[in-house]
């Protein structure tokens, strides 16, 4: 008989981020988490950030940006939040790293 999945009694989710490599299952991971009511799991919003139609170059500050509001308080009923990303679409792997760490997020390799 399956358990019912607790709720998050502090409200502040679990943050994830995928990193993945080109045809290794990160899409098929990210939608099965996503189907979960529980989980908020977003495709690539960092490649559509560096690839900007309006602006044509990568915005840094729009990454962290991104990055800093998904994971921030918010008015949300999730137990986990996260995103999947390629390495090569972080403009600032090194300005990522502390807000992945400030924010105690998880990396999950694929």
């Amino acid at each position: 008989m399956p358990t019912e999945i607790e709720s998050n009694p502090s409200n502040i989710p679990t943050r994830f981020v995928v990193l993945f490599e080109h045809r290794s299952g990160s899409t098929y991971l990210v939608e099965a988490l996503n189907s979960h009511s529980r989980i908020r799991a977003e495709k690539e919003l960092l490649a559509v950030i560096k690839h900007h139609p309006d602006t044509g170059t990568a915005d840094v500050g729009k990454q962290l940006t991104c990055i800093a509001q998904l994971y921030g308080p918010g008015d949300h009923d999730y137990d986990a939040i996260g995103i999947k990303t390629k390495n090569k679409d972080i403009c600032d792997p090194e300005g990522m790293a502390p807000v992945l760490k400030e924010n105690e997020a998880r990396v999950i390799l694929r």
